[in-house]
């Protein structure tokens, strides 16, 4: 056994013993590489998250620290995912499943927050799809040729 072997193992059972097992293999394959967001457990969370956040954020009452923190906790859930998304990944799953969560936000919750969350989302996925097509070099004279198009049609002077 290879000593990255080892350690993953190791890796795997330290958090296997901190968390419920059946929660770090829904997340997590054996060897640490992510399991793709699975879209029944995805748009149950978004729901739950909705759900959640009307009873715990209102108008004029002091949130409870721990209540916000698992709302922020699922969300960094999302953002992990697409942090370790690979360009096959963005392209066959994560792309369309965010473009459906997106509109289940909008058409059926209606929640402001959660619209500019995904959308957030969404515009990180497209940055990492770009940056995995073109590289950095790419990436940077792409974008800076579409940033100079998007600030002469605002009629923003950058001279």
């Amino acid at each position: 056994m290879r000593t990255g072997d080892w350690m993953k193992e190791d890796y795997w059972l330290n958090l296997t013993q901190l968390v419920d097992k059946k929660l770090v293999s829904r997340i997590f394959n054996q060897d640490m590489s992510l399991k793709k967001i699975d879209r029944k457990f995805a748009f149950k969370l978004l729901d739950e998250m909705i759900k959640w956040d009307k009873r715990i954020i209102r108008s004029g009452i002091v949130t409870d620290e721990d209540a916000l923190n698992a709302l922020l906790t699922i969300q960094d859930y999302f953002f992990y995912m697409i942090m370790k998304a690979d360009l096959k990944d963005i392209d066959t799953h994560l792309e369309p499943l965010l473009g459906d969560i997106l509109r289940r936000v909008h058409s059926i919750h209606r929640n402001p927050y959660y619209e500019g969350f995904f959308t957030s989302l969404v515009q990180m996925l497209l940055f990492q799809k770009m940056y995995y097509s073109f590289g950095e070099k790419g990436w940077i004279l792409d974008w800076t040729v579409r940033l100079q198009k998007g600030l002469d049609k605002l009629g923003i002077s950058y001279k």
